[in-house]
């Protein structure tokens, strides 16, 4: 009776274990060019990433014919321990993406900027394709792939829902950060362009507004000059439109630390905002086979089987002893 229940004891961990692994989501965003413009910014994203992957091969296949490369760039949630290759060759950008310790968060890992040559077409594919997935041991991984498309004429998009409805496309917002390698050489601009959502396609059109000229300057290419020891606001705008403001450090003639004034914020409000926002953006593109297994509590399952396992002792004690006493009471017969 105990090695019975013992074994179905196993099984229910197991099951438990399987049913809680989250299979990765990869997927572009579906985006709508602008009316004025004929450039695109796609972002590729990767969600459920606690799964222990740890490198990933990936081709971004497109149509040549209706669209054109012109660059492709990390994304925010893609960290500096991050080892990549990238390339671009017939109709396909090839991106390699590998970290020792595994991907930790979800986001956006690469945006790809596309020129569009024909916006007659409503609607160009933009497919996605996974050449292996890995974990830290080398071993595969099942991932979910999504393609994504872009849109040319808006009142064509069949469901609205499946782009980021939160935000205008037109507008261009600075995420939060904090910097605090900060090098001479190093350009404000360089800075605001690799931290904004989608990429900022013409530098030369941020202006920065500097609350405190006496602690810092900014020339008209983004380099900044630190004239005291001090702390100063810096408002960042671009196409004279507000995006972001910014809280510049100096300290014996450099720079020490550049943040974001959302930084300011709570982490818990910091997170909960993150969150709905993520949760916003891909709610279209998750598949149904990562919902499987997401109610069911490992703790709570472990709990079962420790419970299943004392109560088969007691069980295996009580008859181990009345089979005991009976042999006992026979002997005395």
């Amino acid at each position: 009776m105990l090695k019975r229940l013992s074994i179905i004891g196993v099984i229910m961990l197991c099951i438990s274990t399987i049913s809680c692994a989250e299979t990765p989501n990869i997927y572009i965003e579906d985006v709508v060019k602008k009316e004025n413009e004929d450039k695109v910014t796609m972002n590729l994203y990767l969600d459920n990433v606690d799964s222990n992957l740890a490198s990933l091969g990936l081709n971004i296949n497109y149509d040549d014919k209706k669209l054109e490369y012109i660059s492709s760039k990390t994304g925010k949630n893609l960290k500096t321990t991050v080892q990549m290759a990238e390339y671009e060759e017939n109709s396909k950008v090839s991106i390699e993406i590998m970290s020792s310790d595994g991907f930790k968060v979800d986001g956006v890992y690469y945006q790809v900027t596309f020129k569009v040559l024909d916006d007659t077409i409503d609607e160009i594919p933009v497919k996605l394709e996974v050449k292996d997935a890995k974990d830290v041991s080398g071993n595969g991984i099942k991932c979910s792939v999504s393609n994504g498309t872009i849109y040319t004429n808006e009142s064509k998009i069949p469901n609205d829902d499946k782009l980021n409805n939160d935000k205008s496309d037109d507008e261009t917002t600075m995420d939060s950060f904090d910097k605090t390698d900060v090098k001479p050489s190093d350009s404000l601009d360089d800075i605001i362009e690799s931290n904004t959502t989608p990429g900022i396609s013409n530098k030369d059109d941020l202006k920065y507004d500097v609350k405190d000229e006496n602690v810092l300057e900014v020339l008209p290419d983004g380099t900044m000059v630190a004239k005291q020891d001090g702390i100063t606001e810096v408002k960042v705008m671009l196409n004279d439109e507000e995006i972001g403001k910014l809280e510049v450090e100096t300290e014996n003639g450099q720079i020490k630390r550049i943040s974001s004034k959302e930084e300011k914020q709570s982490d818990e409000t910091n997170e909960s905002k993150q969150e709905n926002e993520f949760n916003t953006t891909n709610k279209v593109k998750k598949t149904s086979v990562t919902e499987s297994g997401k109610n069911v509590s490992p703790l709570l399952l472990l709990f079962i089987l420790i419970v299943i396992i004392i109560i088969s002792v007691i069980v295996y004690k009580k008859k181990y002893k009345n089979t005991k006493k009976e042999k006992k009471n026979e002997k005395v017969n």
